[in-house]
């Protein structure tokens, strides 16, 4: 298993924690959206509400996207901030709870010391990019924070697949897999 790409949550002040969220958060499913609807001269509430509907429904916001007019690229790339922003934020918010409760960095400890079997010891840190598929964004950087695999490799892991799940939804909705299949 691949280590951490950091020393740990100890070593990192507090208050800088709240700025990462405050930044990874708004800033990415809200501050993207908002740019992406000024650069593609689409109206912001649809832009939002099709962020808004990516922390429900994840790579399902995409249908939402289609509906609503809105083209592939502007659909993608709001859908797919949000999707970074939870994965960001996610990690952030797992340091803080190992930083703060005892019980998590002994639970931490029994994993590393445990056996790994099933899906995760037959593809490991490759498993994000069909896990992000079946798992979703709320639950894959929890996998990846529990083995405590690259951050950032992770990350470029779970977005993979993230994005490829939703052109592939894009695909299959507006029919465009019916005509090369």
């Amino acid at each position: 298993m691949d280590q951490e790409d950091y020393s740990g949550p100890k070593t990192r002040p507090f208050l800088p924690v709240f700025a990462r969220i405050v930044l990874f958060l708004p800033g990415l499913s809200l501050g993207v959206p908002i740019l992406v609807s000024f650069v593609t001269h689409s109206p912001p509430p649809e832009i939002v509400a099709l962020a808004g509907t990516a922390f429900l429904i994840e790579y399902g916001a995409v249908v939402f996207g289609i509906a609503r007019g809105i083209g592939f690229l502007p659909t993608i790339v709001v859908t797919s901030s949000v999707a970074l922003a939870v994965i960001l934020t996610s990690f952030e918010l797992f340091d803080l709870l190992a930083e703060r409760f005892g019980r998590v960095e002994q639970f931490l400890a029994r994993v590393k010391r445990g056996r790994v079997t099933g899906f995760i010891s037959h593809y490991g840190i490759w498993g994000l990019v069909p896990g992000i598929f079946v798992g979703g964004f709320y639950i894959c950087p929890a996998v990846s924070w529990i083995f405590s695999w690259k951050r950032s490799f992770s990350v470029i892991l779970m977005m993979t697949g993230y994005i490829v799940s939703a052109v592939a939804i894009y695909l299959a909705t507006t029919g465009i897999l019916k005509v090369l299949f």
